[in-house]
């Protein structure tokens, strides 16, 4: 099952957010605080599939979790009701994609699975007879040796 963590402090939208993620099969957290978000991605072993991230929290900004979050290895889903076009594509300068607050959930369900079928190309490791290509890790593999390519390769 899919895990998404679901950063929101508004209780009536992460409430109707999990019942939605919940209903298609996914499993939810919920973190309400910019401290709260950064100690569940910084458990040990924390396995979000994507984190459905609201830009304006009372502690702080989203900004700060987005920024660690996809250091870490995360997936983003950036919810915002910011509509200012310089401001949406700065968080689009690391996060996966974005949608408004206020958005169909529908649409919602449907820019998380966009994310994870995205995620779950890049994994699948590229293979032709010996050659073996792990675009995740960014190695390619001749048999078992690995090639180690330069930045320019």
């Amino acid at each position: 099952m899919k895990k998404i963590l679901v950063v929101e402090d508004e209780r009536d939208i992460y409430e109707l957010q999990c019942r939605t993620l919940e209903r298609e099969g996914f499993a939810t957290e919920v973190a309400t605080t910019v401290a709260e978000a950064f100690r569940k991605i910084e458990t040990p072993g924390a396995d979000y599939d994507v984190i459905l991230l609201d830009m304006r929290l009372p502690d702080g900004d989203g900004f700060t979790i987005l920024k660690r979050a996809k250091a870490l290895g995360f997936s983003v889903l950036v919810l915002t009701a910011i509509d200012d076009e310089y401001t949406v594509a700065s968080y689009l300068d690391l996060a996966d994609d974005y949608v408004e607050k206020g958005t169909k959930t529908r649409i919602l369900v449907k820019r998380i699975d966009n994310i994870l079928n995205r995620k779950e190309d890049k994994q699948a490791e590229i293979v032709h007879r010996d050659i073996r290509i792990d675009p995740m890790r960014m190695i390619v593999y001749k048999g078992e040796k690995n090639l180690f390519l330069g930045g320019k390769d």
